[in-house]
């Protein structure tokens, strides 16, 4: 899995906005952070997210249902928009964990000890944009009728479930005491 990482890594053009560059610095990014585990902690914050959406997805508080309205919007169906979907959601949760953990490096706090925080309020910052657009100009447009209702009750699910991600990321973080 590892050695998989790493070849999907270098593959990206990316690599070299993150550092990487060479073989004495195959693995780490440009700031000593191996970007494997940025991507591992990012689809790790992304299952967390996911599980929160669906929490109050369940509890009949809003239509936290967004892995399918991703989906929906590229199928405009509601047949096979899941694994669409689910392609989207933890792509996106990956590539994010990537630029948070840069936000995080350019701070210069501690990411040992301040990594949860700052990523919680990157997080509310991030899931009050999502939650705006989403409500503003995603909803009006989408093409199933189910995931064109969204209000106050959408934006906040959206805007918790996006903190999920940013302290789960920050843990990550932490405990690794990772950044690019």
């Amino acid at each position: 899995m590892d050695a998989l990482l790493f070849q999907i890594v270098h593959l990206l053009p990316a690599n070299l906005a993150l550092g990487v560059t060479g073989p004495e610095d195959d693995r780490a990014g440009a700031f000593g952070m191996e970007v494997e585990r940025v991507l591992l902690v990012g689809i790790v914050a992304t299952a967390c997210m996911s599980l929160c959406l669906y929490l109050i997805h369940w509890s009949g508080f809003a239509n936290g249902d967004m892995v399918r309205a991703l989906g929906s919007l590229v199928t405009r169906r509601d047949e096979n928009s899941l694994p669409v979907g689910w392609v989207i959601h933890f792509s996106a949760g990956a590539a994010f964990s990537v630029i948070y953990a840069q936000a995080l490096e350019m701070t210069g706090f501690p990411v040992a000890t301040l990594g949860v925080p700052i990523c919680g309020v990157f997080a509310l910052f991030h899931g009050s944009v999502v939650s705006l657009l989403l409500v503003v100009i995603i909803a009006e447009h989408h093409p199933l009728e189910r995931f064109r209702q969204a209000g106050l009750r959408i934006a906040i699910t959206h805007i918790a479930a996006h903190v999920v991600y940013g302290l789960v990321l920050g843990l990550g973080f932490s405990v690794w005491d990772v950044g690019l």
